[in-house]
Parts: C-alpha cells; sequence; structure tokens
C-alpha cells in the first residue's frame, strides 16, 4: 500500500491509455474508491499490453466493477490475462456485468473474486458464462454469500 488514492489511480489511467510496455500493474490495498476505478476501467478500455492487474482491496464497489467488465467487453484486443478485484464490494450488479464481459472475452485465464459480497444470483450469471467461455482456467469466488442455490 502506497496510499494511492484516486487522483493517483487517474493519473495511472493517463499513462496506461499511452504506455505500450507495462505488462504488471498492481494497485492492490491502496484505496482508489470507486472514482480511482473507473479511471482504470477507462484506460483498460483502450490499453491492449497490460497482462496483469491487481485492484485487491481497493475499496471499490458494483458500479466501478462493472466499468471495468464494459471496458474489457469493449476491447477486443485487451490482452489482459489475470484480474483481481478481491475483497472489495462488489455485489451481484457486477459479477453480472463482469459476467457478460466473460462471455466474449477470450483473453483472461484467472479472474480473482474472492471476499466480496457476491450471492447467488451473481453466481449463476457468472456459472452461465463459463459455460461459453473457453479460456478462464481460475475463478476465485471463496468468502463472497453464494448458498447451494447459486452453486
Amino acid at each position: 500500500n502506497n496510499c494511492v488514492g484516486s487522483c493517483g489511480a487517474e493519473q495511472l489511467s493517463d499513462a496506461l491509455r499511452v504506455n505500450k510496455s507495462l505488462r504488471t500493474l498492481s494497485l492492490h490495498g491502496n484505496p482508489i474508491g470507486n472514482h480511482g476505478a473507473y479511471a482504470i476501467a477507462d484506460a483498460l478500455s483502450v490499453n491492449c499490453t497490460l497482462r496483469i492487474l491487481s485492484l485487491h482491496s481497493c475499496c471499490f464497489g458494483d458500479i466501478a466493477a462493472s466499468r471495468i467488465g464494459w471496458a474489457l467487453d469493449i476491447n477486443t484486443e485487451s490482452g489482459l490475462h489475470e484480474l483481481s478485484m478481491g475483497q472489495n464490494s462488489i455485489g451481484d450488479t457486477g459479477a453480472i456485468r463482469i459476467a457478460q464481459m466473460l462471455k466474449s472475452n477470450a483473453k483472461l485465464q484467472e479472474l480473482r473474486l474472492e471476499s466480496n459480497c457476491i450471492g447467488d444470483v451473481g453466481a449463476q450469471q457468472l456459472a452461465r458464462a463459463l459455460e461459453v467461455n473457453r479460456t478462464l482456467s481460475e475463478l476465485w469466488l471463496l468468502n463472497n454469500s453464494i448458498s447451494k442455490e447459486g452453486v
């Protein structure tokens, strides 16, 4: 944790829009919040070189997670293989948008959504996405609010 907040995330986002060499970015534990995650999402909509992104424990919720899902959905040239969004406040709404993205994403191999607020509805949508997604090999959902009905 370097205490990177939303302003720092916005500056990183500006750099990610034009940078062609960065492969890994970890903001793990930095309180970027929703606004910082929106900025990172906007950069993900155009960045093609980033391979690993950790937004674990970055204090954002559904709307920001949905925007990240949207960004990866529209950027068909994205090279992102690993995305960690564990230990945030992502619920069913964010999980549903991420599931939509997974239906068409052919690059993402690992998705970490552990320790969020995802319930049965979000888990069911993620499961449906896995019926068509052929590249995701790891999906972390432990410590969410998923009951037997969601499995």
